[in-house]
């Protein structure tokens, strides 16, 4: 449960996050008022209810469900977003938690689930790793957004703190190094792999520029990014032998977006047949089927197919699945992409 003297932070589980989540910790306990409940949200975590007679709480996330999206556009609370770019963070999970490139691009499409909903949000502050500001400052203007009442002597001595020793003032950006435990080094270094390196600027890019661009994207899911029907733990080949019954052809990539209306676009080439071809697209929310496309190819070629559906809740990883609606006996299929629009 949210209430109105709440505040909420929410980033992308990366360096800066934890490194705010920390400070915030421990600049909550420093509140004039007395200390500040701060309270971490987990996946699909239940908020529990405020303490009678309490000021408000500091809700921490990586993953905004449907409690923050609902507090963000109904209620009038101070938000807080983390921002850094998703190669840092894509980075940050493998480093951290050993996740391969494809769980931590998962992961990381999961933080950005209230995305649109903070791009309309009345009391959106917007805190980027790359800010050059100092600490005494960053502090004050985040205590101040957040309703916290801290004395200035404390914010100084805190930000001493967290400087770095070898420098007279600290930076956002040194201190969050400090915090990482790692020296200042290009975001390329040791950095993803190809499958990565397709996924961050096609999926989550699109997604982390809601917050901070006015212009939007389609979110794409690429080729490499599918599973192999057949073979259901493995990425799906560049191409699919049609030959043998109607079945499911490709599955997956098990990736989440934010709650909208989207217009959808799946491109296909057909080849090595002389016959038409029907198929059935189905996109999947977990268990729920939020829509059925049939379509179809007269004869080989590239063609495409377009159609709107709703994702109405935050949580669920959504999946396209790819089905031929009777047997073939020869042809070949290739998915090039499925991408998404939201439509404002």
């Amino acid at each position: 449960m949210i209430t109105e003297k709440d505040s909420l932070v929410i980033g992308p589980p990366g360096g800066l996050t934890f490194w705010a989540f920390e400070v915030l910790r421990a600049l909550a306990k420093k509140n004039l008022e007395g200390p500040v409940d701060v309270v971490t949200v987990g996946v699909a975590q239940p908020i529990p209810a405020p303490v009678e007679h309490t000021t408000g709480r500091l809700l921490l996330t990586n993953y905004p469900g449907v409690e923050f999206i609902d507090a963000i556009e109904r209620m009038n609370v101070p938000v807080l977003y983390l921002s850094e770019e998703p190669s840092r963070v894509v980075n940050y999970l493998k480093e951290k938690t050993n996740r391969t490139n494809i769980e931590a691009v998962r992961v990381c499409s999961a933080s950005y689930s209230a995305n649109l909903a903070l791009r309309k949000g009345a009391k959106v502050a917007v805190l980027d790793r790359e800010m050059d500001i100092s600490l005494p400052d960053l502090l004050r203007a985040i205590c101040a957004h957040l309703n916290l009442n801290i004395e200035a002597t404390e914010i100084l001595s805190y930000a001493a703190h967290i400087t770095p020793k070898e420098m007279a003032e600290g930076t956002l950006g040194a201190a969050v190094r400090k915090f990482e435990g790692v020296a200042d080094r290009p975001t390329t270094a040791d950095g993803p792999d190809e499958l990565a390196e397709i996924l961050i600027p096609s999926v989550l890019s699109p997604l982390a520029a809601l917050i901070t661009r006015h212009e939007i994207g389609p979110v794409v899911w690429p080729q490499n990014a599918f599973y192999s029907a057949e073979r259901p733990t493995e990425m799906a080949p560049a191409s699919i032998d049609l030959m043998g019954p109607a079945r499911m052809l490709i599955h997956g990539p098990y990736l989440h977006l934010p709650p909208s209306q989207y217009r959808a676009e799946i491109l296909v080439d057909l080849f090595e047949t002389e016959r038409d071809a029907s198929f059935r697209v189905e996109l999947h929310a977990g268990e729920v089927c939020l829509k059925q496309v049939r379509f179809a190819s007269p004869a080989a070629g590239r063609f495409s197919t377009a159609f709107e559906f709703l994702h109405p809740h935050a949580g669920p990883e959504l999946q396209a699945q790819i089905i031929t609606e009777r047997g073939a006996l020869d042809g070949k299929l290739s998915l090039l992409q499925v991408s998404f629009m939201p439509q404002l």
